[in-house]
């Protein structure tokens, strides 16, 4: 059943780091699509809805500080969807959106990680399932 699919989008500039998070989501039953700067994730959010957003805020380009600024223009309902890392100690002080549903600081503990990705998502694919009931 589609409804049943969880999608992810990883937006994370360290290729390593990328493949890490994308193996955990892949484990945990997470469909997950890849992007290397925020460039690629605002085209690839503009084409797909994503149950969660994993969005490193420093990269080339476009920052994953105006992918949020994006989606919180564009996609208000996506923000409580965004798991944000940084390896930026100072980024955790950011005035964030409120309703981003966690901010993390690298290197973060992979079961605390998923934890978090469960959280964050369960939210909008229990709409999801009841809206198809």
């Amino acid at each position: 059943m589609t409804s049943d699919i969880r999608r992810a989008l990883v937006c994370e500039d360290d290729a390593t780091i990328r493949r890490m998070i994308t193996t955990m989501l892949e484990r945990e039953d997470f469909v997950v699509d890849a992007a290397e700067d925020g460039e690629a994730a605002i085209r690839m959010i503009d084409q797909e809805r994503y149950q969660l957003l994993v969005i490193d805020l420093m990269m080339p380009r476009v920052s994953g500080y105006q992918v949020v600024e994006y989606l919180k223009q564009n996609i208000p309902p996506s923000l409580k969807r965004i798991v944000v890392t940084t390896a930026a100690t100072s980024a955790m002080q950011s005035p964030f959106p409120e309703e981003i549903c966690k901010v993390l600081a690298k290197p973060f503990d992979m079961d605390e990680f998923i934890t978090f990705a469960r959280t964050c998502s369960e939210d909008t694919l229990t709409r999801t399932k009841r809206s198809a009931s």
